[in-house]
């Protein structure tokens, strides 16, 4: 029971963000050859695209999402943090996303900016980090304006911190939250891309129509994720769904076969007691007080 509560709670937990509405499907244009300049042509069509559906609010793009089987993390050194020039920085949660990622997931930005189509290859490095990762390196101090390297602070490349977003589930419900560094497509563009799109209405219908768009433009691509948010949110819990599903059978039959047990113990105990309760009701016992006498033993 509390296995089935808990697997309850967990589908209705605060993300962060509004999982529903939410479509989503990936490729990766470099497994046909296609040139970086070729790649962020074709993803630039794509974005334009499937927001000129009817009914899409936001489109974003992402080189990974919450939910997905994507761990990629990105060494960041921090200065101040580091106990030399040459430390390798800490593992941390990263993703490149485009402008009106954070819009079209609903993540809040709590200070400074989102990114923006301004920020350009060979103009300074931008990056966005959430809420628990500046009030671990600046608990009282503002993060934006910092910096912040690649790998190591003596030959990793700097980033400038632009903004602060709210923090939200990165890998799966339940989740302690981590900190998460967030880079621009823009500034680091990529053959492989998952599209986002919210809609008011059908999301999974939204997902046919983004699959169609995507295949339009280039027949000879291979699909990767294409489901809902919700849908992949469900996914990362069918473990746990599996086990509440079996430990709930097992537990039926238990109770089951519990229950089989006690009315044989009792129908056994009453056959062997039926001299008794004769003499006691010939003598005046009521049936009410005959069945208390009969649960009591």
């Amino acid at each position: 029971g509390l296995l089935v509560r808990s697997l309850s709670s967990a589908q209705k937990a605060n993300v962060g963000f509004a999982t529903d509405g939410l479509a989503i499907v990936s490729a990766d244009t470099s497994m046909l050859r296609y040139t970086p300049e070729r790649s962020q042509q074709y993803w630039t069509e794509v974005a334009r695209r499937i927001e000129a559906i009817p009914g899409v609010k936001g489109v974003a793009l992402a080189s990974r999402l919450p939910f997905s089987l994507n761990f990629n993390r990105t060494s960041i050194a921090v200065p101040g943090r580091q106990k030399t020039a040459d430390e390798m920085g800490s593992a941390t949660n990263s993703a490149n996303v485009s402008p009106g990622y954070f819009s079209t997931l609903g993540i809040g930005v709590l200070e400074g900016r989102a990114f923006a189509a301004s920020d350009v290859p060979g103009d300074r490095r931008v990056a966005i980090v959430n809420e628990l990762f500046a009030r671990t390196y600046w608990p009282s101090e503002s993060a934006i304006g910092r910096s912040v390297y690649e790998r190591t602070l003596s030959s990793g490349r700097a980033f400038e911190i632009v903004g602060v977003v709210a923090n939200h589930t990165l890998q799966t419900v339940g989740e302690t939250p981590q900190p998460a560094i967030y880079f621009a497509t823009t500034q680091r563009p990529s053959g492989y891309n998952v599209i986002v799109a919210r809609t008011a209405s059908d999301d999974a219908a939204l997902v046919s129509r983004m699959r169609e768009t995507l295949v339009g433009l280039e027949p000879d691509l291979l699909l990767m994720e294409s489901q809902t948010m919700k849908g992949q949110m469900q996914g990362m819990l069918f473990p746990v769904r599996v086990a509440a599903a079996l430990v709930t059978a097992f537990s039926g039959l238990g109770l089951a076969l519990a229950a089989v047990g006690l009315y044989g113990i009792l129908a056994f105990a009453v056959a062997e007691g039926t001299r008794e309760i004769g003499i006691r009701m010939a003598i005046g016992a009521r049936p009410g007080a005959v069945v208390r006498l009969v649960l009591r033993q």
